[in-house]
């Protein structure tokens, strides 16, 4: 389990392991509009969270916590 991921991404990333890898696989291999919701949802976070500007937000975030005036 993947706690931290699920409770970022709300349900729109789908967590394996070693242990379940193939049963995902297999499950999304099976369920085409599933799978293409999934990826739809991965694109929108991608298009969103992970921009130069959050980049640099967050950045700046960890500068100002390390280095404090």
């Amino acid at each position: 389990e993947h706690p931290s991921l699920i409770e970022v991404y709300k349900g729109n990333i789908a967590v394996a392991d070693k242990s379940n890898w193939l049963e995902m696989f297999e499950y999304y291999l099976n369920k085409p509009k599933e799978r293409e919701e999934l990826a739809y949802n991965a694109m929108l976070i991608a298009q969103n969270e992970h921009t130069w500007k959050v980049r640099m937000e967050h950045f700046i975030d960890v500068l100002n916590k390390h280095y404090e005036k």
